[in-house]
């Protein structure tokens, strides 16, 4: 169809280019949740810079509930597919699918309709170029003398196609705009370098919420809420992730998303990557998950803009990244590491047979050790270097391990909570629980901080020396012995089930730094799942299916 409609593209490495080029815009605008609707030939115009997409008059968001409903939008003809050569049927066929789910993506699509090199330059010499360029001064010579009262004599296409050659971007006017995919100044790569990673966004931070109140904590006074995605989050979802100006997370509907970090707002989304997989920052400038055939992909956080892959990574559960490396266990059991450089395997070895089927994400990272936890109280720490093991701890516990690292001391709870050297697990100090708890009552997820470490144990939040473990001071009844611990502004934040029969509800309780007297609580509905996040002076938890961001103070 394509070959037919531009006549002067006569060549298989011209149509790849084109077909490359037009996919390349289409993926800017899925990321800008924008379905065209009504692409085709007379909708891409042809210019010395490449193809540019026009006429969204019936664009809608992908959001929008009208793009397709049941019985509607479907073909049930075969496509005839007579003339196109047999390399580019294989391709075409499955974008003509019934089922959306096993078309390719843009992406794929410019992958496989990769041109030889140099082929771009149809658009500079040859018949093509030669035809754009006596279009273009054609368009130059009519949209020179219009003015607002000569606009209705000209028609449409032909103002398009000369606001186009002159290097203007159409705005409202009908809801008719352009979608560059080059520009004259060259600023725009027409194949973008999977490697050319923008620097990281700077995180937006909130001003911390004290304002209408006499003092800065009060128990009647509750954290601010600043925005909720409500009924969108998968509730198996890994992290919540705070990256850039975005926050990070599964949702229902498949894959992950990016938020805006500050109002809430759907950015992009990644249908293809696999939740249950979990996702990373790789330094704030890479978001890097999987897929259900075990390919690493990355994303740039803002934007979505899809990066560099790793077909042969396999991955199974993403563990931790580094500024050299990710961490990842594969399908059939194997630690591996991929290089960030140039996203290529840099070794591979088998997890220790009393470690197999049970390591956890996320796990952590620091001084050159990776520690991975389980369900059952173990830890392995292996070399980043080479995955060879560095020192584990095999005594069994009914509790699920969270290590924390800070320099070079990693904090493990359990029964006690110690602090153990890094490099080969050397205890440091442990501190077991007051006398008043049960035996039943374990140490939860520990948090370290530059002058501290915080916590939950009983029913309550912890303090601890970094020095030696002692005990600085308790807050009671703020906390689950399981729930992670924040801290953020003035407080250290942590969730509590209150499961009383006459209000049944998930509290977001906060103490103070200082001396750890209860400050301010947010009362949520019950809810059977829920996770806890800081950053940028926010508090971000998911609960069921919906994530909420407080405000700090």
């Amino acid at each position: 169809m394509l070959h037919r409609s531009v006549g002067d593209i006569d060549s298989l490495a011209d149509l790849r280019a084109l077909g490359a080029a037009l996919c390349s815009a289409l993926g800017q605008l899925h990321r800008s949740d924008v379905v065209h609707r009504d692409l085709k030939p007379s909708n891409i115009l042809l210019t010395a810079y490449g193809p540019k997409v026009i006429d969204f008059g019936i664009a809608r968001a992908i959001a929008d509930d009208r793009l397709t409903r049941a019985g509607a939008a479907v073909v049930h003809g075969e496509p005839r597919l007579d003339g196109i050569a047999p390399p580019l049927q294989a391709l075409i066929l499955p974008c003509l699918a019934k089922d959306p789910a096993v078309r390719p993506a843009p992406a794929q699509i410019i992958q496989a309709m990769a041109a030889p090199k140099g082929a771009d330059r149809v658009w500079r010499r040859g018949p093509i170029a030669d035809g754009i360029k006596e279009r273009e001064a054609g368009a130059r010579r009519l949209t020179t003398p219009v003015t607002m009262e000569m606009a209705p004599s000209v028609t449409r296409r032909r103002l398009l196609a000369g606001l186009a050659a002159g290097g203007v971007v159409l705005a409202g006017g009908g809801g008719t705009a352009a979608w560059w995919i080059g520009s004259r100044t060259g600023s725009t790569k027409r194949k973008s370098d999977p490697f050319d990673i923008p620097p990281a966004v700077r995180m937006p931070v909130q001003k911390l919420d004290i304002k209408g109140v006499k003092e800065p904590f009060s128990n009647d006074v509750q954290p601010t809420d600043l925005w909720e995605v409500a009924n969108e989050a998968d509730v198996y979802s890994r992290p919540l992730l705070p990256v850039g100006d975005v926050i990070v997370f599964g949702v229902a509907t498949g894959g992950v998303a990016a938020f805006d970090i500050t109002s809430g707002k759907r950015r992009w989304t990644a249908p293809h990557l696999r939740t249950k997989s979990g996702y990373l920052s790789l330094s704030d400038r890479l978001v890097i998950g999987a897929d259900g055939k075990g390919v690493l992909r990355t994303f740039v956080p803002s934007t979505g803009e899809p990066k560099w892959t790793c077909p042969a990574a396999e991955a199974a559960t993403l563990l931790a990244a580094d500024e050299d490396a990710v961490y990842f266990v594969t399908k059939d059991n194997k630690l591996r590491s991929v290089n960030r450089s140039e996203a290529k395997v840099r070794w591979t070895v088998p997890v220790p047979v009393d470690f197999r089927g049970k390591l956890l994400n996320p796990a952590v990272i620091g001084q050159g050790m990776l520690v991975m936890s389980t369900v059952d109280g173990t830890v392995l720490v292996v070399h980043t270097g080479n995955g060879r093991t560095a020192w584990t701890r095999l005594d069994h516990q009914d509790v699920t391990v969270r290590p924390a690292v800070y320099n070079d001391t990693v904090y493990i709870n359990g029964k006690y909570l110690d602090a153990r050297r890094l490099s080969d697990g050397e205890k440091i100090w442990s501190t077991r629980l007051g006398d008043w708890e049960t035996d039943w009552d374990k140490w939860g997820p520990p948090a370290a901080y530059e002058d501290a470490v915080y916590a939950s144990a009983g029913d309550g939040i912890r303090y601890l020396s970094k020095k030696d473990g002692k005990v600085l001071w308790n807050a009671f009844d703020c906390a689950d012995s399981a729930s992670p611990v924040v801290r953020q502004g003035h407080a250290v934040w942590a969730l509590e089930f209150d499961n009383s029969a006459n209000r049944p509800a998930l509290l977001v309780n906060s103490v103070r730094v200082s001396d750890g007297e209860r400050a301010r609580s947010y009362q949520l509905p019950q809810s059977d799942y829920a996770r806890l996040a800081a950053a940028g002076n926010r508090v971000f938890v998911l609960h069921d299916s919906s994530v909420i961001a407080l405000a700090a103070f």
